[in-house]
């Protein structure tokens, strides 16, 4: 496997999930510093329902613990990436973005 080949498929879980959430690919390269990549801001309904147990399991499986992130409401954490994280958790994160609309995404890797 030659070097593109590697960073292909460690970019792939990220871009997809930003794909998910209709962050588009520009907007990583724009938030990327030397030795990390985050974001932070709000993300609305439409975005977060379409989040499936599959892009969180890519994406703990490609990066572990080298990645964070949360769904916040102010100050209430809905969701985090570090928990136990099932169908019953994504479905609670699914139904709150549905009550509340906008959640603050907060993605450090």
């Amino acid at each position: 496997m030659n070097n593109m080949q590697r960073f292909n498929n460690l970019t792939k879980p990220l871009l997809d999930f930003g794909n998910v959430l209709q962050i588009e690919p520009d907007t990583w390269i724009e938030r990327e510093e030397l030795e990390s990549i985050s974001y932070d801001d709000e993300l609305n309904h439409e975005s977060i329902k379409r989040i499936k147990l599959e892009h969180i399991t890519s994406l703990k499986d490609t990066y572990g613990d080298a990645i964070s992130f949360s769904f916040r409401l102010e100050d209430l954490v809905v969701f985090n990436i570090s928990q136990e994280v099932n169908e019953d958790s994504l479905k609670e994160l699914h139904d709150y973005s549905k009550d509340n609309y906008l959640l603050n995404f907060n993605l450090k890797l």
